[in-house]
């Protein structure tokens, strides 16, 4: 039974009910009426089932077997295509459907277990509001780190998305400490130009700017130096090169004239 999908379990339930129920009646009006709801009730188990888990991904699952991993990695893939597509809901949903998947048949500290149950959080913490969203990260964070270790590109991510929050809910002082200890642990493990420490770089040195006042030279120039390590390693056009590069321009445009010109 686990071959077939929850979701499309009750898709299937229902065709089964409507065949039934269809041979039970007699011909007639009544029977039409019957077959007109039926399909109705039937195509709406089967948009909620699709949007869960994807008719062609059901059907490689119903083939390879629920614990296939490369079928599990490609509904991971396919929310991951909803988020590009800004088609946040969906992924949520499909996430939802997966991490129970997953943990059954990798287990709960699987790498692909801890991405999902880590994109799920911080979907649903951005997007949708979540009671005690930084007890629930900073406990998914601190187990990430004990398995993946503290320096695996997942878990400093999970620090960043950690590091955010903690901005958004006005603890700028344990953001930092936070932005540090993920700067120094992928500088150490990764090195200083890998994405993600140099993800973790700006996101310390804007908050350095953000806090400074209206002392924040030394800030600057470290924003500065990340910009520059952005360019040649990700790109003039990466999104986080253009994002960290248009807020150095603005903090410079507005930084006091030392000459007081």
């Amino acid at each position: 039974m686990r071959r077939i999908p929850k979701g499309w379990r009750w898709a299937v339930a229902g065709l089964a009910a409507a065949v039934v129920g269809a041979l039970l009646l007699p011909i007639g009006d009544i029977l039409w009426i019957y077959l007109l709801m039926a399909v109705g009730l039937l195509a709406l188990l089967i948009v909620m089932a699709d949007r869960e888990v994807p008719f062609a991904l059901a059907r490689a699952q119903w083939r390879l077997g629920p614990d296939d991993e490369s079928v599990l990695r490609a509904r991971f893939a396919s929310a991951a295509q909803c988020i590009q597509q800004a088609r946040i809901p969906l992924a949520i949903t499909r996430l939802d459907a997966l991490v129970p998947d997953l943990t059954e048949a990798l287990g709960a500290q699987h790498p692909l277990t801890f991405q999902a149950r880590f994109l799920a959080l911080q979907l649903r913490g951005d997007s949708v509001g979540l009671p005690d969203r930084l007890t629930a990260l900073g406990d998914l964070s601190d187990e990430m780190d004990l398995v993946l270790g503290p320096a695996d590109p997942e878990s400093l991510a999970a620090r960043c998305a950690l590091g955010e929050w903690l901005e958004e809910e006005g603890e700028p002082e344990r953001a930092l400490a936070v932005y540090e200890e993920a700067v120094r642990a992928g500088t150490q493990e990764l090195g200083a130009d890998h994405h993600v420490t140099l993800i973790a770089r700006g996101s310390l040195a804007i908050l350095r700017c953000r806090t400074a006042g209206a002392d924040r030279g030394a800030a600057l120039t470290d924003l500065a130096e990340v910009v520059r390590d952005m360019d040649r390693t990700l790109g003039a056009e990466h999104p986080n090169t253009v994002s960290t590069r248009r807020l150095l321009d603005q903090w410079k445009d507005t930084r006091p004239d030392p000459a007081g010109t």
